[in-house]
């Protein structure tokens, strides 16, 4: 466990906050000089209190998520989450849907292992990266991007992503992604097993697969919402964002198309996972 009376100390952890929100204490009738910074103990101060809150889970639980650079637990450390919420689960399935009033319905499945790419950089610039690419080339071809994803961690594969994309026949989109992937990390050769996969995309099941990591609340209110019924299992724990989507299908494009949570059973007829 971490000691957080001990996060005052050195320059290393989090960073202080101004002088005004701390703790002073009097120096010859003019020092404003907060008081653990003067002893080098740091004391039940405003600073302390303010960061109880983001210290969600201990140093050592923290470690084990290697692919995020600042594991110290600071104002800036992001959340661990287990599940998605019924936020996230939502705008996957408005996301999902709406593809297709754009004529960009999600049509292929593209699985990436991080571990097993064993990346020297973070995680999010990569991801950053992969999506600048994937953008750039799905905009030359049709005009705008169209994706969503999820983040996973499990015990065969590691951490991995799950990208449902738009392509089109002929298009060899998972040629061009594995081409840049290994020349972005310097890889020649081929990949380790179950690094990369791609397949098609046939039915909406796909969408309940990517949404088989929800919350029991989450899984409640989209079968009430949308009449989806699917499984709620936890895939692993995850630091940091666990989904996102592309701007063209993100909630200010649905709001110019005049989209809304009433036409996606419409647009998704599939409503289990085996059907």
């Amino acid at each position: 466990m971490m000691d957080i009376q001990n996060l005052g100390k050195g320059r290393e952890t989090a960073p202080f906050p101004p002088v005004s929100h701390c703790k002073t204490t009097k120096r010859q009738g003019t020092d404003k000089t907060p008081d653990f910074l003067i002893r080098g103990k740091p004391e039940k101060s405003f600073y302390i209190h303010k960061l109880k809150p983001y210290i969600q889970q201990p140093i050592d639980r923290l470690e084990k998520h290697q692919h995020i650079d600042g594991i110290y637990p600071t104002l800036n450390t992001p959340p661990i989450s287990i599940a998605l919420s019924f936020r996230q689960a939502n705008g996957l399935v408005l996301s999902w849907a709406f593809a297709k009033v754009l004529g960009l319905n999600l049509n292929r499945l593209i699985s990436i292992s991080f571990f097993g790419l064993n990346l020297e950089e973070d995680i999010s610039k990569f991801r950053s990266a992969l999506f600048d690419y994937l953008g750039a080339w799905q905009r030359r071809r049709y005009g705008a991007p169209s994706y969503i994803w999820v983040l996973e961690s499990g015990d065969e594969y590691g951490l991995h992503i799950h990208i449902a994309v738009h392509t089109r026949e002929g298009a060899n989109l998972s040629r061009d992604l594995q081409t840049w992937v290994k020349k972005h990390i310097g890889l020649r050769g081929h990949f380790q097993k179950g690094t990369f996969h791609s397949r098609a995309i046939y039915n909406d099941g796909c969408l309940l697969y990517l949404l088989k990591g929800v919350t029991t609340e989450a899984k409640r209110r989209i079968q009430k919402q949308h009449g989806l019924n699917i499984s709620s299992n936890s895939q692993g724990e995850v630091l940091g964002k666990r989904w996102g989507r592309s701007k063209s299908l993100a909630t200010k494009a649905q709001r110019q198309h005049k989209f809304s949570k009433s036409q996606v059973q419409r647009f998704i007829t599939q409503r289990n996972h085996h059907e």
